[in-house]
């Protein structure tokens, strides 16, 4: 495929410059009809490599036929394509223009509804919050926009708002998503967020039992229902609720990227509501699974602690000799500190034995 597309970017390279050449009669419409035909199928290929995230491949290809054939009838597309490729490699600059030149050559194709929703997510992630609003109530205007790109250009003005510290109408645009849009997890987890900031608690939870309940199509929407199941455990516990916590906690996934962090405030959790075996379990399954853990000292800590509340002191003073060993050096005024603390914790725990 790779050598195939390499082929097929030279004769967009060779008929482009050849076809000017050759003024209007048969043989310059034979060469404009095959390098549109060559075109079509360098779009195609770089609408797979977009959607495989091969994004330099995309918009190196894109680059090629958008220079070498500015005639090509699809130009807008690939030009909008392009654009967000480069939007996806971090090139935000480059894809702002791009995005603009789609739009002023082309603003009365469907394409130009595109090209707006992605100046929007430009303006947003460069911190132009303002700007993407602006956007978004362009491309409200336009009258153009898809539901699919509707409910994108509300997300992001969702997020805009929500920078600008307008939590109402980030909360109001946001619940205007699509529930099958693929940005209806986010838009749950973003209106929570906000809820917390505005001080709802109540309402704030609400939305994210109700994000942790959304059905699993994908693993954008494990991640986020991950992200919102951990949320909730950090809410609980905050409120006192060491159960529900726990139970939350516990069930954000096994492979979510935030693993560590449920089994570190289950741990918690489990200790402070006394459930002191659902705390060794979590702290043991957090040091097992994550033997470089920046949590260490803490899992440590707790686990130890919960030892004691058990009554296993041997098993409490062998993790707290690890714990010792673990203290920044006794010439460290903090460091001598702890490590005095923990000594005298394991002389306690002696006597008890």
């Amino acid at each position: 495929m790779k050598s195939l597309r390499n082929v097929t970017a030279g004769w967009i390279l060779a008929f482009g410059m050849l076809a000017p050449l050759l003024g209007f009669g048969q043989e310059a419409q034979y060469i404009l009809h095959e390098l549109e035909v060559l075109s079509d199928g360098l779009l195609r290929d770089a609408v797979t490599q977009y959607t495989n995230g091969n994004y330099w491949r995309c918009a190196r290809d894109l680059v090629v036929l958008v220079d070498f054939h500015p005639g090509y009838s699809k130009l807008d597309q690939a030009e909008v394509l392009l654009g967000n490729a480069l939007y996806e490699l971090g090139l935000f600059d480059a894809s702002k223009g791009i995005f603009k030149h789609a739009l002023k050559r082309f603003p009365n194709r469907v394409s130009a509804a595109a090209a707006i929703f992605g100046l929007e997510r430009v303006a947003y992630k460069t911190g132009d919050y303002t700007g993407a609003l602006a956007r978004f109530e362009q491309l409200e205007r336009s009258g153009r926009a898809s539901k699919k790109l509707l409910n994108g250009a509300r997300y992001f003005a969702g997020l805009s708002l929500m920078e600008l510290g307008d939590y109402d109408s980030a909360v109001n645009t946001l619940g205007r998503i699509s529930r099958n849009s693929s940005y209806f997890g986010y838009a749950l987890y973003s209106a929570g967020l906000c809820l917390l900031h505005k001080r709802d608690v109540q309402k704030a939870l609400e939305v994210f039992e109700r994000l942790s309940q959304l059905p699993l199509v994908d693993e954008l929407d494990r991640a986020v229902v991950g992200e919102g199941r951990l949320t909730l455990g950090y809410i609980y516990y905050e409120l006192g609720y060491y159960d529900r916590a726990v139970d939350r906690f516990k069930s954000v996934f096994p492979d979510h990227a935030k693993r560590e962090d449920a089994l570190l405030g289950m741990a918690w959790a489990g200790y402070k509501g006394g459930r002191y075996e659902v705390a060794v379990n979590a702290c043991t399954d957090l040091v097992t699974e994550f033997p470089d853990t920046k949590n260490m000292e803490e899992a440590l800590f707790v686990l130890g602690r919960s030892l004691v509340e058990l009554g296993r002191y041997d098993d409490a003073i062998r993790v707290f000799d690890h714990l010792i060993d673990l203290a920044p050096p006794a010439n460290q005024k903090i460091g001598r500190s702890a490590r005095a603390r923990l000594v005298k914790l394991e002389g306690e725990l002696e006597k008890l034995r």
